[in-house]
């Protein structure tokens, strides 16, 4: 259910997952885990074979021209949200590219699964003829493998991005700028290579903090159309008790 109008629009997404008859025997002991999606539902559900329920995936209302400005925009409610899906880009090879090698990176809804996950919080979006500003603030829900969505993970997280596309005659391009911080201060049990012991003594909570970029560029030749993608990002803070460092990236180039 939804409605819009030049200055304010609102939405309500309804979604009811339905798990029937779960497997009870899909785990092994130790090392061998979850043979498959089968045991992780089962076990999210509280090790119930059918499990069932109704809750809003999205409901928000979003003022299209905040402060009186057309170039801003705030969301606030329940909604669903993936990093570097800000803007789509124009050119149909960089859509393809963002969406399937960028976009959900860090931050997203975990589609794949039946109940998902959404946030509650704000977002703030402005725009510009060059650039796209966000500013995202919000609790993720629970959902993914639990059909119960309705309350809160005991986790928040601030981001903030800014993108650029870049466009000449025969190439197109798109550069974005992000950093997250993420908290985390649920009690449960860590999950690092240290002995089951000490994890269970940590009840630090987590805090990090994330800085990052993408780049994609692509070309139309005689030949054909190659591509470049890159993708980067580093981070600091605490995991518990312990110092946390970490470094990501990925370049990929197509034709």
């Amino acid at each position: 259910m939804s409605q819009s109008s030049a200055r304010l629009d609102w939405q309500v997404e309804l979604v009811a997952p339905i798990l029937l008859r779960l497997p009870t025997n899909a785990s092994g002991p130790g090392a061998e885990g979850q043979f498959g999606l089968g045991s992780t539902y089962f076990t999210a559900n509280h090790s119930r074979r059918n499990a069932a329920m109704i809750f809003p995936m999205q409901a928000f209302v979003r003022y299209k021209t905040f402060l009186g400005r057309d170039s801003d925009s705030l969301r606030v409610g329940r909604f669903q949200f993936a990093d570097g899906a800000e803007t789509s880009p124009k050119n149909a090879t960089l859509a393809a590219l963002k969406t399937s090698r960028v976009n959900q990176r860090l931050i997203g809804t975990f589609a794949f699964t039946h109940a998902q996950r959404a946030f509650y919080g704000a977002h703030f979006q402005h725009d510009t003829p060059k650039f796209n500003w966000t500013i995202v603030g919000a609790f993720p829900t629970r959902g993914v493998f639990q059909a119960e969505g309705w309350g809160v993970m005991k986790t928040a997280f601030a981001y903030t991005s800014v993108t650029r596309p870049v466009a000449c005659p025969k190439q197109s391009g798109e550069w974005r700028l992000l950093g997250i911080y993420y908290d985390d201060w649920r009690s449960v049990l860590k999950v690092d290579n240290r002995p089951v012991a000490i994890r269970q003594m940590d009840g630090v909570a987590i805090k990090l903090a994330t800085n990052g970029a993408h780049f994609l560029h692509t070309a139309e030749t005689g030949l054909g159309t190659p591509d470049v993608v890159g993708w980067t990002a580093c981070q600091f803070g605490r995991w518990g008790s312990q110092q946390h460092r970490a470094f990501s990236f990925d370049m990929e180039t197509g034709f």
